[in-house]
């Protein structure tokens, strides 16, 4: 099976407004971060590798206000800029006069959350490699290969909730059950289906539960 699906990062790295005098407001900051584990997804967690999304300079990316598609803050190659850098993609937006209210809340850290959707297929070990730390029995997923399809800034809402607990809990037996070989899980088709099943419901769940307090 090969899917691709469209995740979305809610990491919440703050965004900061910058302008001089004279000069348009630009909302700056670092919507992705490299080698750094993400909130628990529902028993397992997430590192974004440097290069996964490619040359993220040329690509006409749009910047969204709080993943809202009808709320168009930029678009890179046009008003705005995405660049790589070591320890992450950085981007920088000149925002329109009508999104006005969104630098005011930025500025005013009622929403300086910046995150971003992308897409990866869960199901190719090429694109995401399955790994587990001994150490603190949890299930890494390390995002290779994937496809940014939006940033976002203005963001308001929390990192990842709890998930369900009967998910939580056929994750951690299915964690248990692949222990006993840790390093050949993406060569096991049958232990990788299952797990990758399993994280992207945990995923899905989450979203749902963070849409339900958006909708609050």
């Amino acid at each position: 099976m090969s899917k691709q699906i469209k995740q979305t990062r809610y990491a919440m790295r703050s965004a900061e407004v910058r302008a001089t005098d004279g000069a348009a407001a630009v909302i700056v900051g670092t919507p992705v971060v490299f080698n750094e584990e993400s909130e628990d997804l529902g028993g397992f967690r997430e590192i974004i590798v440097p290069g996964a999304f490619g040359a993220v300079a040329d690509q006409s990316t749009p910047i969204y206000q709080a993943h809202r598609s009808e709320l168009v803050l930029g678009r890179v190659g046009n008003t705005a800029t995405a660049e790589e850098r070591n320890d992450g993609i950085h981007i920088t937006v000149t925002p329109p006069a009508s999104a006005a209210w969104v630098v005011d809340s930025i500025r005013r850290g009622d929403a300086p959350g910046m995150s971003f959707g992308f897409r990866t297929d869960y199901w190719d070990p090429a694109m995401v490699n399955i790994q587990f730390d001994r150490e603190r029995d949890v299930m890494i997923a390390k995002v290779m290969q994937g496809e940014i399809m939006e940033y976002s800034a203005g963001v308001a809402i929390p990192a990842y909730p709890q998930t369900d607990s009967e998910v939580r809990d056929r994750m951690v037996a299915m964690r248990s059950s692949a222990l006993s070989d840790p390093d050949g899980v993406n060569d096991n088709p049958e232990v990788r289906r299952n797990l990758v099943h399993l994280a992207l419901r945990a995923r899905e769940l989450s979203l749902v539960q963070i849409k339900m307090q958006l909708n609050t």
